[in-house]
């Protein structure tokens, strides 16, 4: 993502950009702060600085020095995070080689991951969609189309044999697709309930089945698992949504941890991608109140930076936007706090309608 992100500037998203790349950067801070300590120029600015007993500028020196320090904080927290989560393993992604799953690849994020990854100088081998609908766009010489019921875990065992038999063993899944059906509890028919965590959850659990073990065979490959911000706040006419996407995100949590104590496969990567509202079909209508923080996205500013962690073997979390950074802990704050929050939600879905695949 650029400085300017493609929502406008007027959001928090691109405040905390700016930040990041300016202020919190220790590469360009440190620097300053080293020279200014061990430097005789910088020893002498700061002995003239001190002798002109000016309250302002001692106090700018002190908020300086605390800049730098959660500068460098930052960062090293960001490495040890990295490290952390691709078990201090490097890896490499050679595009002429790798086969790549994207499941509800025919719209919505889906498609717009499958042009990010088929663009002009990308040259992925393969690029294969499983969908219960056909494209809804003219794709890429490379890109490949299975049409499966991710409901039904026979139809997604007999596709997946054909994807393996007629294209090879793909080293990346990405499990995209997803349902809302948009109805509160006492509305939702048992079909509504078990089609959204059928799709939304269990699909990742027989998709991993059958992709998996290819991986962990040559300890290389991705797994990314695109849950949702819902996950950590549910809502009305989403409860059955939300709790299909926190099930997802503990798929996520699971599936990297038993590929290193399991599967002795630490290179195999695990991603997840938390997102806000991202302006596809399936979210027609969803209102946000808070432009500022939680800005609605479009699906590129999302779609890059899943992208971005598959061409570089990097297990990710992805959390957009950076506002939820602070909403992903909601279980921890006091229980007032917690209820404040939900009680905000009522009228998201008031004039959802959303698009719907599955009848």
């Amino acid at each position: 993502m650029g400085i300017i992100p493609r929502e406008g500037i007027f959001n928090m998203d691109c405040v905390v950009l700016l930040l990041k790349k300016s202020i919190f950067n220790p590469t360009l801070t440190l620097p300053i702060f080293l020279a200014l300590q061990y430097t005789s120029h910088g020893q002498n600015l700061l002995s003239t600085l001190a002798a002109s007993n000016n309250a302002d500028i001692i106090k700018l020196m002190s908020r300086f020095k605390v800049l730098v320090a959660l500068a460098v904080v930052g960062r090293v927290n960001h490495h040890l995070s990295k490290g952390s989560m691709n078990n201090w393993k490097k890896d490499v992604f050679t595009p002429n080689k790798e086969i790549v799953v994207v499941t509800g690849g025919s719209s919505g994020i889906g498609a717009e991951l499958v042009r990010q990854l088929t663009k002009p100088g990308v040259n992925i081998k393969k690029v294969v969609v499983l969908d219960v609908q056909p494209l809804l766009y003219t794709a890429a010489s490379n890109v490949a189309s299975y049409k499966v019921d991710l409901s039904n875990p026979a139809d997604i065992a007999a596709v997946c044999e054909r994807v393996k038999k007629e294209i090879g063993n793909p080293t990346v899944l990405v499990n995209n697709a997803g349902i809302c059906r948009g109805k509160n509890v006492l509305d939702a028919t048992q079909k509504d309930i078990e089609l959204t965590f059928a799709v939304n959850t269990t699909s990742h659990y027989y998709l991993a089945q059958q992709f998996l073990p290819a991986m962990i065979k040559v300890n290389h490959g991705h797994i990314v698992t695109v849950a949702s911000a819902g996950a950590y706040v549910a809502a009305p006419q989403m409860v059955d949504y939300n709790s299909s996407k926190a099930a997802a995100q503990t798929f996520h949590e699971g599936i990297a941890q038993e590929l290193v104590l399991r599967y002795n496969a630490p290179k195999v990567r695990a991603t997840l991608v938390t997102q806000g509202y991202i302006k596809t079909p399936l979210f027609q209508g969803f209102q946000s109140d808070s432009k500022f923080l939680l800005p609605a996205l479009e699906p590129e500013t999302l779609v890059i930076e899943i992208v971005d962690a598959i061409l570089k073997q990097e297990s990710r979390h992805i959390l957009l936007p950076r506002a939820y950074n602070f909403i992903s802990g909601i279980r921890g704050w006091p229980t007032w706090m917690q209820n404040r929050l939900r009680g905000k939600t009522g009228k998201l879905m008031t004039n959802w309608h959303g698009k719907q695949v599955l009848k």
